[in-house]
């Protein structure tokens, strides 16, 4: 029965030792699993940060281009005004061109009817004087008949 006793005591022994060597092995891996655990939410945590960041990005772009469709409306919305304008400009310029020309052309015929009036009123003089002397020609003949 002794033996028995200390077979079941020997065997008692070994399975507490491998009780204890499962426990410790038990330890062990939960140990890791917490570790690997932490590390996972530390990564799930990461990649929701860069993810966030990412879409923060992204709207970013978004909005630029936004911005720069608005800007390029913009932008041919002014190159057409000043197409506008300068269509408007050359149109005055050339406005302006012939009233200048037609300025010109009246100061010119002006002067020409200046030069004709100023040649008619010294003709007309002329004649006056002409006409004076006839008259007084003809007061002196009809004095001496």
């Amino acid at each position: 029965d002794e033996v028995k006793i200390k077979e079941l005591s020997c065997r008692m022994e070994k399975l507490m030792a491998e009780a204890m060597k499962k426990k410790h092995q038990l330890h062990v891996e939960i140990t890791t699993t917490i570790t690997s655990q932490i590390e996972l939410d530390k990564i799930a945590d990461d990649f929701r940060h860069v993810h966030s960041e990412r879409e923060d990005l992204i709207s970013q772009w978004e909005n630029t281009i936004v911005q720069m469709q608005k800007r390029d409306r913009e932008m041919e919305m002014l190159a057409l005004k000043l197409a506008a304008t300068k269509e408007d400009i050359r149109k005055l310029n050339d406005t302006a061109r012939e009233k200048f020309e037609f300025l010109e052309h009246e100061k010119a015929s002006n002067a020409e009817y200046e030069k004709k009036i100023s040649l008619t009123e010294r003709l007309s003089s002329q004649i006056r004087m002409e006409l004076l002397q006839a008259e007084k020609m003809k007061t002196q003949f009809e004095s001496e008949t």
